[in-house]
């Protein structure tokens, strides 16, 4: 029962030094983190296909029902 005792002791002192030691890496990673006015605007770039034409495509990855449902593709010519 002693040896018992001293493991869990031993174990809790481990988990102490180890929560320790991850709040303050934690700690250091937010430090990191730049604050909201860094960041500015750069845009929007999109784009814009010119034509989407519904694909028929057989449809392996489902089963029952479901391959029932959206037998088509969405693909750009």
């Amino acid at each position: 029962m002693k040896r018992l005792k001293t493991i869990i002791l031993v174990a809790g002192i481990l988990l102490l030094i180890l929560s320790a030691a991850s709040l303050y890496t934690a700690m250091q990673g937010i430090s990191k983190v730049r604050p909201a006015e860094d960041y500015e605007d750069q845009g929007v770039r999109s784009f814009e296909p010119y034509a989407v034409y519904p694909v028929q495509v057989e449809n392996t990855g489902a089963v029952g029902r479901d391959r029932r449902m959206h037998p088509t593709k969405e693909t750009l010519i």
